[in-house]
């Protein structure tokens, strides 16, 4: 199997979340390490995402934030290559909410 570039594998996440009607946005990070590469909103869930090449590993500092994420109920998925983003929408597709959570501080009726 050929060597994927990460950026090969984001453009093809953020494509795919785009087609699904979802949103994939990248993340810039200033005074916090580990933070995931991309925030995925799609199906009414929020989660994150973290993308490497083949032969990429998670930093210490990744490993760590991303357990506090979970800990605190986020989903953080870590993904290498397009099989790994195919398999990551068809979780999502078929998994997660049917209609999306929406939570408003007053009346939507405007």
């Amino acid at each position: 199997m050929a060597h994927i570039k990460e950026r090969t594998v984001e453009q093809y996440l953020k494509d795919s979340v785009e087609a699904a009607g979802g949103l994939c946005i990248k993340v810039k990070a200033s005074g916090v390490k580990g933070v995931p590469d991309r925030i995925v909103v799609l199906e009414g869930v929020t989660m994150f995402v973290e993308l490497k090449s083949k032969s990429g590993k998670l930093s210490i500092h990744q490993r760590k934030l991303f357990r506090k994420i979970q800990a605190a109920g986020g989903l953080v998925f870590v993904l290498d290559n397009k099989d790994g983003v195919d398999d990551f929408m068809v979780f999502c597709l078929q998994n997660l909410a049917e209609e999306p959570l929406i939570w408003t501080p007053g009346p939507v009726d405007s």
